[in-house]
């Protein structure tokens, strides 16, 4: 049987980590990145490759391999995701982990039909703007 692809979770915080944590469990290679130093050690010793999260393209082409799955988690910052997105070209798939926060005071059920807000605070404007970029490369 062939090896699975690698998964590699860009910004592993609380949800890349999770989602880390499952994929190695299941025996996949998971490579993980952290802007953070002092998470590397603790990342390394849950069994993942750590590497620094790209700054922009050429870190980025560096860092995926062909057909990996690729996973962003990366908070925005308005400057990163835009950097970053065309060195993913080589990612088999690409899912990018936003927030509900971009539908605003919405409440009760929020799926994927649900309009986003008209008025979206700064930090929702960036997450949609992230959504932009990366479904521009056919993310998920």
């Amino acid at each position: 049987m062939p090896e699975p692809s690698a998964l590699i979770v860009l910004g592993c915080g609380y949800a890349g980590s999770a989602i880390a944590r499952r994929a190695a469990g299941e025996g996949r290679r998971v490579v993980v990145t952290t802007r953070r130093d002092e998470r590397r050690g603790a990342l390394a010793a849950e069994g993942f490759e750590v590497a620094r999260t790209p700054a922009d393209a050429a870190d980025a082409r560096a860092l995926v391999t062909d057909g990996a799955f690729v996973v962003v988690c990366i908070p925005p910052d308005g400057v990163t995701d835009s950097a970053i997105a065309p060195g993913l070209s080589r990612a088999g798939a690409i899912t990018y982990i936003s927030t509900t926060g971009v539908y605003g005071e919405s409440r009760g059920r929020v799926d994927d039909a649900t309009p986003v807000s008209d008025a979206p605070t700064s930090r929702a404007a960036q997450r949609l703007a992230a959504e932009d970029v990366y479904r521009a490369l056919g993310a998920t």
